[in-house]
């Protein structure tokens, strides 16, 4: 059974809606008036959610039912908001998708389960406390056209994945605090066609890289995207190995950063075409390191 999931939202109180195969969790009436809902039209009907600390949407499944439900979150815009979705669906389609300036969690997806009606497309988070979050999810799937901007605890999040691959396409990560793309502890993730610039420092003047992995259980993967402009580091590999393929890097302290993390070594190893245009004649991407000695440079034709 699919339910088409646009008008309901968590705060503190809730009740529950069961059917056979899925739970939703959304206010009770005794705090519906708390989120106010708007409506106007972009291409289909658009629905708004807004209210101080508040969530808008946010479901689980129940462990004992079988099998798993969808849910679809389609067009809709969650602005001034505490939390924008929260997802433990295991099957869920969420397209066309705004979240302007929500304090804590923008989108969050846990325990998502591939499956061939899954779409993750054109979602936009703007000036919030997170970019997209995703964790714990068993691939493979594919998610385009994702927009983070300016939210403060980084663009794009991936952690603890069970497996994959992820793959991120056509997608922007923008002028995002601390990092704009940040992927840990996780099965094969490769982001391409996109594009990854200016990330911000945080407050103290540290981090604000453009693309980090850390410590993966698989090869982490970067295809003919462009990084550009990153306050510290462009691509930095703290244990485990990231894969760089046709990037364009340009504008940062140091283009590529490796470090052994947890007494796992970082490496670029298998990584080529790639273009470093602060380093002419040549445009050779050199890795760096705490090591005294850099280690011999990536090169574009290599």
């Amino acid at each position: 059974m699919q339910i088409p999931l646009f008008l309901f939202g968590f705060i503190s109180l809730y009740s529950i809606a069961s059917s056979s195969d899925t739970i939703i969790v959304f206010p009770s009436s005794d705090n519906q008036l708390k989120l106010q809902q708007k409506w106007w039209w972009w291409s289909s009907q658009r629905h708004i959610f807004t209210g101080t600390n508040t969530t808008g949407i946010s479901g689980s499944r129940n462990d004992k039912e079988n099998p798993p439900g969808k849910v679809e979150i389609l067009n809709c815009t969650f602005e001034k908001i505490g939390n924008g979705v929260i997802n433990r669906f295991t099957k869920l389609s969420i397209v066309g998708v705004i979240v302007i300036q929500a304090q804590w969690f923008s989108i969050e997806l846990l325990g998502l389960i591939a499956d061939q009606g899954i779409t993750v497309h054109d979602i936009f988070i703007l000036d919030s406390g997170n970019g997209l979050i995703i964790h714990e999810i068993v691939g493979p799937f594919i998610f385009w056209n994702i927009f983070c901007h300016d939210n403060e605890n980084g663009g794009l999040i991936i952690f603890d994945t069970l497996s994959g691959p992820l793959v991120i396409t056509e997608s922007t990560f923008d002028n995002n605090r601390i990092a704009n793309v940040f992927i840990s502890n996780s099965y094969s993730v490769v982001v391409l066609n996109s594009w990854i610039r200016n990330a911000r420092p945080k407050s103290d003047d540290t981090y604000g890289d453009g693309f980090v992995a850390m410590k993966n259980k698989e090869p982490i993967e970067l295809h003919t995207s462009n990084v550009y402009d990153n306050y510290r580091a462009g691509v930095s590999v703290w244990g485990g190995r990231l894969i760089l393929i046709d990037d364009r890097l340009h504008g940062h302290k140091f283009d590529l950063n490796y470090e052994t993390y947890d007494g796992i070594p970082g490496d670029f190893d298998g990584s080529t075409g790639n273009v470093c245009s602060d380093y002419p004649p040549g445009n050779i991407c050199a890795a760096l390191s705490s090591r005294l000695a850099p280690p011999s440079p990536i090169s574009p034709t290599h």
